[in-house]
């Protein structure tokens, strides 16, 4: 009878969770969609151009807030909230094959127009390897992308 008592508990528990965790897993930055602009800086570096980034729900939702077409990579998000995103990457450079990427993202939404962060990526390279950390900010300019992927 215990044991049951326990196991129905067990249950419901879990069951009354699920929501809740399906609501956090689908979280993401309050942030509108469109054409951002964005700066980031390195350590040790003159801040960067600016870079236009076309912010997609699709990109929103796997955290590929960059816009790097000569790389392939793949993200994980490992945190996910109205007011912040976390990210993984591992990339590969299309034009160098032999230099690859591995860095985290963290995304702090300040309002829905402004965004910062930090990043921290290893570049490696012919059995060499590079540690390179910077902040960004970003601002969004407009719903429509125009030419901007």
């Amino acid at each position: 009878m215990r044991r049951s008592f326990f196991c129905s508990m067990s249950v419901a528990v879990l069951a009354a969770s699920v929501p809740v965790l399906i609501l956090a897993a689908q979280a993401k930055p309050n942030v509108k969609l469109g054409l951002w602009e964005s700066i980031t800086t390195m350590e040790g570096g003159p801040a960067g151009t600016p870079q236009k980034i076309c912010l997609t729900a699709e990109k929103l939702a796997t955290g590929a807030f960059d816009s790097a077409p000569d790389q392939e990579c793949k993200r994980t998000v490992t945190g996910s909230t109205a007011s912040s995103m976390d990210v993984k990457e591992a990339c590969a450079s299309k034009d160098n094959p032999g230099m690859t990427g591995n860095g985290t993202l963290h995304v702090q939404v300040i309002d829905p127009q402004n965004v910062k962060g930090t990043l921290a990526t290893t570049l490696s390279m012919g059995g060499r390897s590079m540690q390179m950390n910077g902040t960004f900010t970003s601002k969004w300019v407009s719903a429509d992308c125009g030419g901007v992927k």
